[in-house]
């Protein structure tokens, strides 16, 4: 886990503000980053196909669940309800704090329901990218 959050840290510490994007259960540990890390300064956090609606993972993050304070920005979580990983918005508690999350559901590959390439090639995830670069 250390590798990973090195990795992180090396892309996200800058002065600019920064959009992170995370896919799966990359989404679980790009959240727990950002609540370890309320210095940064990310504009936009994009969730794709995450599986974060799940009690399971939620017993395993720091407690309570909340906004990240390092999330200047907006919070959109792609999900596809065919997508047994991510059946379910961020929308129940605990996430239903403020600024609330963009849920958005899309529909990917109907071979490859979770596969990256459906969320990140799908048109709304391509706008939520580019409308802030």
């Amino acid at each position: 886990m250390q590798e990973v959050h090195r990795r992180i840290h090396d892309q996200l510490y800058s002065s600019r503000p920064q959009i992170l994007v995370a896919h799966s259960l990359g989404s679980v540990i790009a959240y727990n980053y950002l609540i370890q890390h309320p210095e940064l300064n990310i504009r936009r956090f994009i969730t794709l196909g995450s599986p974060l609606a799940f009690r399971v993972i939620q017993a395993h993050l720091p407690q309570p669940i909340v906004r990240p304070a390092a999330l200047s920005g907006d919070w959109i979580n792609f999900y596809c309800s065919d997508d047994f990983l991510t059946t379910f918005p961020l929308s129940e508690p605990p996430f239903q704090f403020q600024p609330a999350i963009i849920n958005q559901e899309i529909h990917t590959s109907i071979y490859h329901l979770h596969d990256i390439d459906g969320y990140i090639q799908h048109p709304d995830v391509i706008k939520a990218l580019l409308e802030l670069l």
